[in-house]
C-alpha cells in the first residue's frame, strides 16, 4: 500500500519531491504580506550518471517499457526514469565514456532478452 502511494506521488510532483530547498529559495514569512514573491525550487534535472536514469532510454531514445504498452509482449512499468536531459547529455560524451557506462550493451542484452522471450513458447 505504502509503495503505491510513492508511486502516485513520484509520479505527480516528482522523484525529487522531498528534496532539500536549494540555495536561495525563501518562502515568505508570516509577517510580511502573502502577495510577496515566492520562490519555488527548480526541479534538478537529471543526469546520465543517476542511478535511477533509464540506460535504455539514454543510449537508444526510446522508452522500451512504452513500446508494447496494451499488447501480449507488455513489459509492465518502466523500473528507471527515461529523461531527455540525461539522453542528450550522454550523446555528448566521448565514445569512451559511453562505454565506460555500458547502456549500448544495455540495450543490447535487453533486445536479446525480447527477441529470446518472443521465439520461445
Amino acid at each position: 500500500m505504502a509503495e503505491e502511494a510513492r508511486s502516485i506521488l513520484d509520479s505527480l510532483m516528482g522523484g525529487d519531491r522531498n528534496a532539500p530547498l536549494p540555495p536561495g529559495t525563501s518562502v515568505p514569512r508570516r509577517k510580511r504580506s502573502a502577495t510577496g514573491p515566492l520562490l519555488l525550487p527548480a526541479k534538478r534535472s537529471k543526469s546520465c550518471y543517476d542511478p535511477d536514469v533509464d540506460p535504455l532510454y539514454c543510449a537508444w531514445g526510446i522508452d522500451v517499457y512504452e513500446l508494447f504498452v496494451n499488447t501480449k509482449s507488455d513489459l509492465g512499468a518502466n523500473p528507471n526514469s527515461p529523461d531527455d536531459v540525461a539522453r542528450r547529455e550522454y550523446v555528448k560524451l566521448p565514445k569512451h565514456e559511453q562505454e565506460r557506462l555500458g547502456f549500448d550493451f544495455s540495450v543490447w542484452q535487453k533486445l536479446q532478452d525480447l527477441v529470446r522471450s518472443a521465439i520461445e513458447p
